[in-house]
């Protein structure tokens, strides 16, 4: 045990106050404790910046993500789209019975296409 800590236990078995504490410590333990206590206070801001800055890259790692998800399922529906025109393409030239029966469904389909295009 230290000469500091070992008078600092008297002191506060004793009941002393800071000024008392203080008093029994040297300039040198006083500046030590400082610079101990200044350290600590560094690390603490460190951990938080470092926590900050995770938090910041997670977040946009998570939005990159976000929209390379989107865009793997928009191009997978804009094949599935050209299908569904090359279909109603081909039902337009070869009418049939089930052509009829589908009408509704195609002029649908192209009404809504033609919003969106």
């Amino acid at each position: 045990m230290t000469k500091a800590k070992e008078r600092e236990s008297k002191s506060e078995g004793a009941g002393a106050s800071a000024e008392e504490v203080e008093s029994l410590l040297t300039s040198a333990e006083i500046k030590s404790i400082r610079d101990e206590l200044e350290r600590e206070r560094e690390l603490r801001m460190r951990a938080l910046a470092d926590y900050d800055n995770y938090r910041k890259r997670v977040e946009r790692e998570r939005g990159a993500a976000e929209r390379s998800g989107k865009r793997a399922i928009i191009l997978a529906l804009l094949d599935v789209m050209d299908d569904f025109d090359r279909a109603l393409e081909h039902v337009s030239n070869h009418p049939t019975r089930w052509s009829k029966a589908y009408a509704p469904f195609t002029n649908g389909w192209r009404t809504n296409s033609k919003r969106k295009a």
